[in-house]
C-alpha cells in the first residue's frame, strides 16, 4: 500500500495533492530530526582525523578499535543517526552498514581485527521501539545479510554471519531474532529432533573441499520456505547433500537431507 493510501486509510479524509505533500514533508522532517547536518559534520571530522588510515593498511589497524569507539559513542548519544546512512563513512571503509528488509533493523559492522589473516568485528543494532531509538551491542561475526519471514504472524529476522578464522578457515552463521514490545530477542525457531535453536552454525575449511569439485558450494541455502545447511562428515569434508529445515506454524522444522 502506498504511503498516500495509508494516509487516506488513517484520516478517513479525502487530501489534496497539496495537502499530502504537506504531511508526508513533516513526516519526512520529522524522521531526520532536523539535524541531519551535525551527522555530516561528524562524518567529515572522522574522515579528516584519519585521513591517512585506509582501511587495510597498517595504519588502520592500529587505529580501527579507535574509530569503533567513536562511532558507537555518537550512536548511541545521537538517535537521529538511525536515520542517516553516513555514505561518505561507509564509502571509506569505516563501517558498513546492513539494514533488514522492512528497514526497522539496522546493523553497523566495525572490522576491528589486528590486520593477520582472522577477522574480527564489533557489530550493533540500532532499532526504534515505542518512538525511543536502541543502539546495543550485537554478538556476531561479519553481517553480510540480512532476511525475515513470518512465524506465527510474527516478523523473524534472520542474520546471515560469518566469521573467518584465516584465509581458508571459518564458519557460516545464521541466527534468528525478533521484537518484543521493549526488545531484540533471540527466537529459538531452528527445530532439531531433540531441541530448538536460536542459531544455525556450519564450519568452513577450504582444505576439506574435494579436489573434483570446480566450485566452492553454498554452505547456507536460505529462501522464505527453507533453511538448507551443508552436510559435512566428521572431518568437515562436504558431502554434495544438506540437511533440510522447512518453515512450519512455529519454526524452522528438520525434516530431513536434500540433494
Amino acid at each position: 500500500m502506498s504511503v498516500i493510501k495509508m494516509l487516506r486509510n488513517h484520516f478517513r479524509i479525502k487530501l489534496n495533492p497539496k495537502l499530502m505533500i504537506t504531511v508526508l514533508a513533516l513526516t519526512f522532517c520529522k524522521m531526520s530530526h532536523a539535524d541531519i547536518n551535525t551527522l555530516k559534520k561528524f562524518e567529515n571530522e572522522v574522515i579528516q582525523k584519519y585521513r591517512d588510515a585506509q582501511p587495510g593498511s597498517n595504519k588502520y589497524y592500529e587505529v580501527n578499535q579507535d574509530i569503533e569507539n567513536i562511532f558507537s559513542a555518537q550512536f548511541a548519544e545521537d538517535q537521529s543517526s538511525f536515520y542517516y546512512d553516513f555514505p561518505k563513512l561507509q564509502k571509506q571503509g569505516y563501517v558498513h552498514i546492513i539494514y533488514s528488509p522492512d528497514k526497522k533493523l539496522k546493523f553497523y559492522n566495525f572490522d576491528v581485527s589486528a590486520g593477520g589473516t582472522m577477522g574480527e568485528w564489533t557489530n550493533y543494532v540500532q532499532y526504534r521501539v515505542q518512538n525511543q531509538s536502541k543502539f546495543e551491542n550485537f554478538e556476531s561475526a561479519q553481517i553480510n545479510h540480512v532476511k525475515q519471514v513470518l512465524v506465527k504472524n510474527q516478523i523473524i529476522y534472520l542474520v546471515e554471519s560469518y566469521d573467518k578464522g584465516s584465509n581458508c578457515v571459518g564458519a557460516f552463521q545464521l541466527r534468528a531474532v525478533q521484537f518484543n514490545q521493549q526488545e531484540l530477542l533471540r527466537a529459538p525457531i531452528f527445530h532439531t529432533k531433540t531441541q530448538k535453536l536460536d542459531e544455525i552454525s556450519v564450519d568452513f575449511d577450504c582444505s576439506k573441499i574435494p579436489e573434483h569439485v570446480d566450485h566452492v558450494p553454498e554452505y547456507l541455502r536460505i529462501s522464505q520456505q527453507n533453511i538448507d545447511v551443508l552436510l559435512l562428515d566428521k572431518n568437515n569434508v562436504p558431502q554434495g547433500k544438506y540437511l533440510r529445515y522447512q518453515l512450519g506454524n512455529d519454526g524452522f522444522k528438520y525434516v530431513g537431507i536434500v540433494k
